[in-house]
């Protein structure tokens, strides 16, 4: 199997649909570990007849799908990529859409910056500014106020029991 043969190189290896994160543990001897990358790069496009796209190996960070990661006191530490050119474009208040739309969308992207973000100041900048799209595309923030609230603390709850 592809993980059991690369087992001693891979630190870590997820897999979401055709996206795969991989933290590659390198051979000191470069020749060695450059053919040894090969050969799992070789794998994985032998593996099931996809071709991957890989990037280079990057020791500071790395964007992965959503996003950004890096390595702080020998900690993986994660927070949100956005694209500089990314719209924000959220429903507005005046939406034809249900109420509930608006609680949705509060309470799974309070939920995903908790989830994502691993410093808590982090966190605090992206709800806070979450909230100022939000009222920029027309939302009262005294109306925002109470769904953040709830959001926040079902987010903690739901966190706090999976851990």
């Amino acid at each position: 199997m592809l993980l059991d043969k690369f087992a001693a190189s891979l630190l870590l290896y997820k897999r979401y649909i055709d996206d795969v994160l991989a933290f590659w543990l390198p051979n000191p001897d470069p020749v060695e570990n450059a053919k040894s990358l090969q050969a799992f790069r070789d794998c994985m496009n032998d593996f099931h007849g996809l071709k991957w796209t890989f990037t280079k190996p990057a020791t500071l960070g790395i964007i992965f799908m959503d996003m950004s990661l890096s390595i702080k006191n020998n900690k993986i530490a994660s927070t949100l990529y956005e694209k500089a050119l990314a719209t924000h474009l959220y429903i507005t208040p005046t939406s034809a859409h249900s109420p509930g739309v608006t609680a949705s969308l509060v309470m799974g992207n309070v939920l995903r910056i908790m989830q994502l973000c691993t410093d808590p100041a982090d966190i605090d900048d992206k709800l806070e500014a979450f909230i100022d799209r939000l009222c920029s595309r027309g939302h009262q923030h005294a109306k925002l106020l109470p769904l953040f609230e709830k959001a926040i603390t079902n987010a903690t709850n739901y966190l706090f029991d999976i851990l």
